[in-house]
């Protein structure tokens, strides 16, 4: 099974149960028209990147490259100013 850490710690499964209820895909709002139109929606698929939510931490990691490229995580900031 595909896992990675967070840097919380938590392990994150990139297989395992479908749908992955960890696994989000985002696309520009661009591709989502042009797919739409289209009605592609596999291509749609295909096109967007993997992130995955760290039911921990909240922390977001995407896969903008795809599965095989380099994770980017994003943590939460304080609403406070």
């Amino acid at each position: 099974m595909a896992k990675f850490r967070c840097r919380c710690g938590e392990v994150i499964a990139m297989s395992g149960e479908i749908p992955n209820p960890l696994e989000w895909h985002i696309t520009s709002d661009q591709e989502l028209e042009e797919f739409w139109e289209e009605q592609d929606f596999e291509g749609l698929q295909q096109a967007a990147r993997p992130a995955f939510l760290c039911p921990t931490c909240e922390r977001i990691w995407i896969y903008w490259d795809g599965y095989e490229g380099k994770r980017v995580s994003y943590a939460l900031e304080s609403d406070d100013d």
